[in-house]
């Protein structure tokens, strides 16, 4: 057994029957005002060993808000996510390679996404239907390869903020799926944190932190303002 738990089950929403949450699972993740799932004693110990996340293992979780994964996730299964009610999708803490299709699709509540330096393929409609996204960050210095046309269909690619690494920009201009961003920009890049100002830092979901975190955060300076910041 990977973790210490006492209860884990999931009611699955398209089945409408209550399930025993695989043990595979227990490790990847740790949800927080879900529906869909029911967690009690939270997982405490993620495996160090879990890779990959399996097809459709929360396909239609509907209450599924927050999403914590272990850090050697390198694949993310077909449809593993799709249809949730996620506010963004923030994939930049852990070492993925390959996202599968479908696998965020239908994801109508998020307003961003964000994707880690290592990630190096993206199958077909992974992110389709993703009708809020205003921004996308890849921190990936070569474009990752998109499986087909439709990996962000039904996304507003007109107004949808694409942020890279300044020294790629032009690499994801000319890149199959990406060059179809209208809005191309370099991501923020923060080198130091320093503290000394009392600046305040938070998570792009409002969690207040101690000190600002790998991808994109919310700084408060002293004086009330904030900002959204990326640190790489």
């Amino acid at each position: 057994m990977f973790c210490d738990f006492d209860f884990f089950a999931y009611l699955c929403p398209h089945e409408y029957k209550p399930a025993i949450l695989p043990v595979f699972l227990v490790p990847v993740l740790s949800c927080q005002l879900v529906t869909g799932i029911i967690f009690l004693n939270l997982c405490r110990k993620m495996s160090p060993s879990l890779t990959e996340i399996p097809e459709m293992a929360f396909y239609s979780c509907t209450g599924l808000r927050t999403i914590v994964f272990g850090k050697n996730v390198n694949v993310i299964g077909e449809s593993a996510f799709s249809r949730n009610n996620l506010p963004g999708i923030n994939l930049t803490e852990v070492k993925l390679t390959t996202i599968g299709r479908y696998a965020f699709s239908y994801s109508l509540q998020a307003t961003y996404l964000m994707l880690p330096e290592t990630l190096t393929s993206i199958d077909d409609s992974a992110f389709s239907a993703c009708y809020s996204l205003a921004e996308v960050t890849s921190n990936a210095v070569t474009p990752p390869t998109c499986g087909g046309k439709d990996v962000f269909s039904f996304v507003d690619t007109m107004n949808c903020k694409l942020r890279v690494p300044e020294a790629s920009i032009e690499d994801y201009n000319t890149a199959f799926v990406w060059k179809d961003f209208f809005n191309i920009e370099a991501a923020v890049s923060v080198i130091q944190t320093d503290r000394s100002d009392s600046s305040e830092f938070y998570t792009i979901d409002g969690l207040h932190i101690s000190t600002a975190r790998k991808g994109l955060n919310i700084i408060r300076t002293k004086d009330g303002k904030t900002r959204k910041v990326f640190v790489r």
